[in-house]
């Protein structure tokens, strides 16, 4: 949940970072920001005249940081903004089941602040671990068990993230492409019942919160929930004789 009180503490942050990186022609980045904290930067007013990406360290992120960079910005200078940490059991034979919450708490452990860590992305036993770089050194060093298996540390690419957060492609059946359809559709939901996620503040479209319930959604648009899920909208591929829509989606 985000205060007024962080609203008007973030905005000013994220102002500062974007008047530094305007003036002094350099690229500054913010931690890495929530799906409501995203939605804060959007609302911003009054920025200067600053190209600016949002980024999480690959395509499908949900946590994500605001870099600003001035015009002749070199896109792969985002590499020095993340490390990607390969986090695997020393011995698979022996190790207890481990769970996204697990190698988070492991890392939070440390005293590392969860704006610090991005995504986790799961890999079997193993997870890939997003970190701000400047703190991924703490990490790799002092991160030797979650729970209680004995864990290992690589710096991985991001190609190796990408492939592991590859999820299976679901097929559909809806009665439109507006988002409450959509919501209802992938999971399982009475529209009704996806109507209150709207109303609530818990859906978002590529990082922004929806309130509109007639939204259409388009191909390539990521759609999250809070507390159930998210999924990317691949596109429509046939029509039923009843007039439905077969659609497709990626489900992380």
């Amino acid at each position: 949940m985000v205060t007024d009180k962080d609203v008007v503490f973030l905005s000013k942050r994220i102002k500062e970072l974007a008047d530094r990186a305007f003036k002094s022609n350099i690229v500054t980045n913010t931690f890495f920001l929530n799906l409501n904290e995203q939605t804060v930067f959007f609302s911003i007013k009054n920025l200067p005249d600053i190209d600016y990406k949002l980024i999480g360290g690959y395509e499908a992120a949900e946590r994500k940081v605001v870099c600003f960079f001035p015009v002749d910005f070199n896109e792969g200078e985002e590499s020095d903004i993340f490390d990607y940490l390969y986090v695997s059991p020393a011995n698979e034979k022996f190790s207890d089941r481990l769970t996204h919450r697990d190698y988070l708490g492991a890392a939070m452990n440390l005293g590392i602040e969860r704006n610090m860590i991005g995504d986790i992305i799961m890999s079997g036993n193993s997870a890939y671990i997003i970190v701000l770089k400047k703190i991924s050194w703490v990490v790799a060093d002092n991160l030797t068990n979650v729970k209680k298996t004995k864990v290992t540390i690589r710096i991985d690419k991001k190609l190796a993230v990408e492939a592991a957060a590859v999820n299976p492609i679901k097929r559909i059946n809806t009665a439109s492409l507006r988002i409450d359809a959509l919501i209802a559709a992938v999971f399982n939901l009475s529209r009704g019942s996806a109507s209150k996620y709207l109303d609530s503040e818990r859906v978002f479209v590529n990082s922004k919160c929806i309130l509109s319930h007639s939204l259409q959604v388009q191909p390539g648009n990521i759609i999250s929930v809070r507390g159930i899920g998210r999924f990317k909208y691949l596109g429509e591929e046939s029509t039923t004789k009843k007039g439905r829509l077969m659609a497709s989606v990626e489900c992380y």
